[in-house]
């Protein structure tokens, strides 16, 4: 079991992932501002691990002792904060495929993700789903991600059967 109460790093503390390159169109100082306000809502204790850097960030997000910041990382090296994580968090609806949303459910971790279509399609039901701007439905979100149980998913990005699906051959 993945310890969704205790904290997959051992520590007690849920860990939540966010994966994702800052860059100024995805506002992510926004949606992690938004995060920490859900987090205090339902009174979740959590370890925000952030692959950014805290001086993109503002002082309110940057100073916060639930956020973690490890830099931009090469996969390999971030392959253990996947492993640590209990959840995952992919706030952005401005991204080509997100990979992030791939990886989580292959790998099993809740997704804390925008209820898009998108988001649907490739989390499947690693998915807890919320509406963008709307801290209440995060908050929702994030408890239900920090209690819920998934079972890993590869299927779906293995290459064979993705091609055969989308070539009809399957």
């Amino acid at each position: 079991m993945k310890g969704r109460a205790t904290g997959a790093g051992g520590d007690g503390i849920p860990k939540i992932l966010m994966p994702i390159v800052n860059s100024p169109y995805k506002q992510l100082e926004l949606h992690l501002a938004a995060l920490l306000a859900a987090l205090d809502q339902v009174s979740a204790e959590a370890q925000l691990i952030v692959t950014g850097q805290s001086r993109e960030y503002p002082d309110l997000i940057s100073r916060d002792p639930r956020v973690t910041f490890v830099g931009v990382l090469p996969a390999a090296d971030l392959a253990g904060y996947w492993k640590a994580a209990d959840a995952v968090f992919f706030p952005t609806k401005m991204e080509a495929f997100g990979y992030p949303l791939a990886e989580a459910r292959a790998a099993g971790l809740p997704i804390i993700a925008v209820d898009t279509d998108q988001s649907r399609e490739i989390a499947g039901g690693a998915l807890c789903g919320f509406a963008s701007g709307d801290v209440d439905s995060l908050a929702r979100a994030v408890e239900h991600a920090l209690h819920q149980q998934i079972a890993p998913d590869p299927r779906p990005f293995d290459p064979r059967v993705y091609f055969d699906r989308l070539l009809g051959t399957e």
